[in-house]
């Protein structure tokens, strides 16, 4: 799998969403990010992975996906530092068109007025002996606890507060130990 080469360690689901953005009549704009920071301790500065999925057909006049590009030979800067070396680039494709990157890299939606609407999945990938991205996706238990493939259950078995606080509100005590 493309993704677990990247991260060079077995994988885990970290977060999924899916994301609906509407038709808008407003001004353009963008916010800027990073997810999280840099991870120095790998060779491509990479913990997570994001795969973002387009289900519409993006183009130049629909809201998109954009990415300020970054080699991991260069000094992390900061956003307008690296807005001004990077550029931004927009992503385009159509429906089925999968963006994959580290989401430590400066990144946004760019919103247009447009009478389209964009829909995408996202799926983010971490590694299972790191901590987890965030309290947004629950683990149900027949996935990390009751699969009867163990790399199934490994896929799932990184478990936020909030899946634990499910399992534990369900009287299931044996969930697996965090990173």
């Amino acid at each position: 799998m493309p993704t677990e080469a990247l991260l060079g360690s077995s994988l885990c689901l970290a977060e999924a969403c899916l994301r609906h953005m509407d038709a808008y009549e407003g001004e353009g704009w963008q916010h800027w990010h990073r997810d999280r920071p840099h991870w120095q301790e790998h060779p491509l500065r990479t913990q997570y992975i994001h795969a973002l999925i387009y289900l519409a057909d993006v183009d130049e006049s629909t809201h998109c996906f954009s990415i300020s590009p970054e080699a991991v030979d260069q000094p992390i800067l900061d956003k307008e530092a690296q807005l001004a070396r990077g550029g931004m680039v927009d992503l385009h494709g159509p429906a089925g068109t999968v963006v994959l990157f580290n989401l430590s890299v400066l990144h946004a939606a760019t919103i247009r007025p447009t009478p389209q609407e964009r829909k995408s999945v996202q799926i983010y990938y971490g590694r299972r002996d790191q901590p987890h991205l965030s309290n947004h996706t629950t683990m149900p238990a027949r996935l990390w606890r009751n699969h009867p493939d163990p790399e199934i259950r490994a896929f799932y078995s990184v478990l936020n507060p909030k899946s634990r606080a499910f399992a534990s509100a369900f009287g299931i005590d044996d969930t697996p130990p965090s990173p």
